[in-house]
């Protein structure tokens, strides 16, 4: 008997302009590793078939944008789609089993996360956008250990993050 407990794909550092909607057979894909590639896009499969997928992976590829079907991703945990050219994340907004997201390098002017409800958030990378305002509810994240929002246009800290207190 042969079994997997973890489905892992790497497909990374390859040429590829397209994931084939057939990805979504793979229904026990626990992680999706498809970064520096040339992907336009990532199929609506990945969201809709790929429901025990805990970890994305989609760095230094060509989006403009996450499929709408990835705010179905329950448990998800760990999403990085750093260095792309996404103006939006609004499908991760839903999800509150996230404990790390880097969307570094990208076009966005805002990070529109479910913070009150992402309990155990530690890592939440968003450098090198053009985000102007600081994420409202930020400091409800109080397992945060590392937050990076350099390279952006904040002109101000909020008080809020006043009631984050250090980690060991």
């Amino acid at each position: 008997c042969v079994c997997l407990f973890d489905l892992r794909l790497e497909i990374a550092d390859r040429a590829l302009t397209a994931l084939p909607p057939q990805l979504g057979r793979l229904v026990d894909l626990v992680t999706l590793i498809a970064s520096n590639n040339a992907l336009s896009a990532l199929p609506d499969e990945v969201g809709t078939c790929l429901s025990k997928l805990r970890n994305l992976e989609a760095a230094g590829n060509e989006l403009t944008e996450l499929p709408a079907s990835l705010s179905g991703l329950g448990a998800l945990q760990v999403v990085d789609v750093s260095n792309n050219h996404l103006a939006s994340i609004a499908p991760l907004s839903a999800l509150d089993s996230l404990v790390a997201v880097n969307v570094g390098i990208n076009e966005l002017t805002e990070l529109p996360l479910a913070y009150e409800r992402l309990e155990h958030m530690q890592t939440l990378g968003a450098a090198s956008n053009k985000i102007a305002t600081f994420p409202p509810g930020i400091g409800a994240l109080q397992q945060l250990t590392a937050l990076d929002l350099s390279s952006n246009a904040i002109e101000q800290v909020p008080i809020e993050l006043g009631g984050l207190t250090v980690k060991k």
